[in-house]
């Protein structure tokens, strides 16, 4: 699996500023995915940057020479305000202005690994722009399927193969738990039968015996196990609807 997200950080103590850097690259290694990390010095600095480049999420000094994090989050909101930013400094004091504008997270300093792996975990949640990616080596070719591309994939033998949303079809000499590995524990992703794996986000109704996806596709579910798979499809509904409405809410 790959994925790809654009961050910057607004820090002018070189400690602080190489302590995130250790942290999000951590991050990054053990979800496999590439983070590009930008470092800004000053407030004024990342805006400018951000005359030409949007940034999803922002981790942000408040307390800093010249402009403070808390002026320049107030900028950042009147020209995006989806952006996640998570604050990080040295107290308690700024929290309620940082909440005013909507901050994602207030984190004390100094940041720990498991700090910055649950707020960058919460935040992929929330961004469409990170893009997950997984690669098929399909007739002598490597192919890369986006994740909110697949629709389903069905084993058969020793082959696995892979429905787009687009209707492609990617047939891969590949295990079903070799695609389990390759997604990653991408929450989205749900056996309902031997050999049959859906995109919990194209199903459109569960019913006994089986599963209808959005472009009309009907998949068998197990028959053992029906009541706990549909029940894990309405627990994934739930809880993608909350961080949904937590997220606006943020706003």
């Amino acid at each position: 699996m790959g994925s790809t997200i654009q961050i910057a950080v607004v820090e002018d103590e070189p400690g602080y500023r190489k302590q995130l850097d250790a942290c999000l690259r951590e991050f990054a290694r053990l979800q496999n995915c590439e983070l590009t990390i930008n470092f800004f010095n000053s407030g004024e600095s990342f805006l400018k940057a951000m005359e030409s480049m949007r940034y999803p999420v922002v981790f942000l000094d408040i307390y800093m020479g010249g402009m403070s994090g808390i002026e320049t989050a107030g900028i950042v909101r009147e020209k995006d305000r989806n952006c996640v930013i998570v604050f990080c400094t040295t107290d308690k004091d700024q929290m309620s202005k940082a909440f005013s504008l909507h901050a994602f997270d207030y984190i004390i300093k100094p940041v720990t690994q498991e700090q910055i792996t649950r707020v960058m975990t919460d935040a992929m949640k929330m961004l469409p722009d990170v893009q997950k990616y997984i690669t098929l080596k399909s007739e002598g070719q490597n192919i890369s399927v986006l994740n909110s591309d697949i629709m389903t994939a069905v084993t058969d033998g020793h082959y696995i193969t892979v429905q787009t949303k687009q209707g492609k079809r990617v047939t891969s000499r590949l295990k079903m738990s070799g695609l389990l590995e390759l997604l990653d524990n991408d929450e989205r992703f749900l056996i309902v039968n031997r050999g049959i794996l859906v995109n919990m986000d194209e199903v459109a109704s569960m019913q006994k015996g089986q599963c209808i996806m959005s472009d009309g596709t009907k998949c068998p579910i197990k028959s053992t196990d029906s009541n706990a798979i549909i029940q894990s499809w309405h627990d994934y509904c739930f809880k993608k609807l909350r961080a949904q409405q937590e997220f606006t809410a943020r706003k």
